[in-house]
């Protein structure tokens, strides 16, 4: 190879196999899970849920039908007795699921606040929810959200 050709990028992957509803009775949680969810997190979603309704599918693995993300979500239909749940099916080996695991919602955590961009974002996202207007006055106020 030249020292002037470039080494080709390998094309990313779609993993994605599908879309759908499911029963939330039917998602089989993740044993390998590793994510808890305190009191104060399941609030502030439950209270986004009834005001807004869905706007992100849960993820599950077509090859092991575990869901690789959105337990919260599927436990508190579970809780409303919500007939169905919005699915984005991928197709995962065990690893390729373990990796997932590790590293979807660590990544996201890795985002940096603009706190000027969400002060200005809150004076368009109201919530008659108190539990999301303490979680949205909290980043105003520039605390770090509960890891627990």
């Amino acid at each position: 190879m030249s020292s002037r050709t470039k080494p080709s990028i390998q094309q990313l992957q779609n993993r994605i196999g599908g879309h759908g509803d499911a029963d939330p009775k039917a998602l089989v949680p993740n044993p390998r899970n590793w994510r808890k969810h305190p009191k104060a997190q399941a609030d502030a979603l439950s209270g986004v849920l009834s005001e807004v309704g869905w706007v992100q599918q849960v993820i599950v693995n077509q090859r092991t039908g575990r869901l690789v993300d959105g337990h919260l979500r599927v436990e508190l239909a579970l809780r409303r007795r919500e007939p169905t749940v919005p699915v984005v099916y991928v197709d995962l080996s065990e690893t390729e699921e373990a990796k997932v695991l590790a590293t979807l919602d660590p990544l996201s955590a890795m985002a940096a606040p603009d706190t000027d961009a969400l002060l200005a974002l809150l004076q368009d996202a109201t919530f008659q929810d108190g539990a999301v207007n303490a979680m949205l006055e909290g980043l105003a106020n520039g605390e770090t959200l509960p890891l627990r």
